[in-house]
């Protein structure tokens, strides 16, 4: 799956600085990372059949998280299987953000194929509501998208997230450094336990966080 290529023919992002919807063109260091994961685990060849399993420590304001969500979100569209991602954000306005944005993505997309320009969306954005109808069969907290039923959660550490259950394709844990240690549960507990969620020999597992 040309994963890139896909994400920057149909994906739209919010710009930083003005919040304007914008293609989802990558930055440097994205595209350096990009080939760095096909060169070393060829994702493109092997989709989720190989065990990608990547510690981030990031700078601030690189787009790395934004970059795994594109990532994600194409993965879902294009999988002819109904995939399981999870994201673990460490606060709970972080978990609105990724939620909106993952949306945003799969709108885009929806927008796109529904034969709307960029300029058109961004004249218009109620048009990707009117794409979010054809392309969720849930759309809520939690998404499911109608065409092959993949499905995507993201949660708050603090919320116990990692204790939801089940079988999960592809896994980001957003900011890990900063996970709460309560007396019920301990952040090392939210990251080994959901860690048990993703097949040894598959899946994409990806922990980031700022120093």
């Amino acid at each position: 799956m040309r994963y890139r290529h896909f994400i920057q023919s149909y994906f739209l992002v919010d710009e930083p600085k003005t919040g304007k919807l914008v293609p989802f063109v990558f930055r440097p260091i994205q595209n350096r990372y990009y080939d760095m994961l096909e060169r070393e685990y060829g994702i493109e060849k092997n989709g989720l059949s190989v065990p990608v399993r990547e510690d981030l420590l990031k700078a601030r304001r690189q787009g790395f998280s934004t970059f795994l969500l594109g990532l994600f979100a194409a993965d879902d569209i294009l999988s002819e299987n109904p995939t399981e991602t999870l994201v673990i954000s460490y606060k709970d306005d972080g978990t609105k953000v990724f939620r909106k944005r993952y949306r945003t993505l799969i709108t885009s997309y929806g927008a796109r194929k529904m034969g709307h320009s960029v300029a058109e969306i961004q004249a218009n954005p109620s048009l990707l509501e009117q794409a979010a109808k054809k392309m969720f069969s849930t759309d809520s907290d939690e998404f499911e998208l109608a065409h092959n039923k993949a499905r995507f959660y993201c949660g708050t550490a603090s919320a116990r997230t990692g204790g939801r259950g089940g079988v999960v394709q592809k896994l980001l844990f957003s900011e890990a450094a900063f996970y709460p240690d309560k007396k019920e549960l301990k952040a090392k507990e939210i990251i080994e336990g959901t860690l048990r969620q993703v097949d040894l020999s598959s899946g994409w597992v990806f922990v980031e966080s700022t120093a």
